[in-house]
């Protein structure tokens, strides 16, 4: 029998994966501007590494650097 996902579970699931998708729109927009990661990152306050991680739904940050 299979178990039942918690909300709390369901809703960090989901989350994580709007967050993916956010990540690629935002690279598909960067990269569709001609922008490098520095520049993106300059243009933000950002190291290109931190602005990396952000389209890869790495950083733990994201929401509060988006303003969300």
């Amino acid at each position: 029998m299979a178990t039942r996902e918690g909300l709390a579970s369901r809703g960090s699931r989901l989350a994580q994966a709007d967050l993916v998708r956010l990540g690629a729109e935002l690279r598909v927009a960067r990269v569709g501007a001609g922008l490098s990661l520095a520049r993106v990152g300059l243009a933000v306050g950002l190291s290109k590494s931190h602005v990396a991680r952000i389209e890869q739904a790495q950083a733990r940050e994201f929401i509060d650097v988006l303003g969300l």
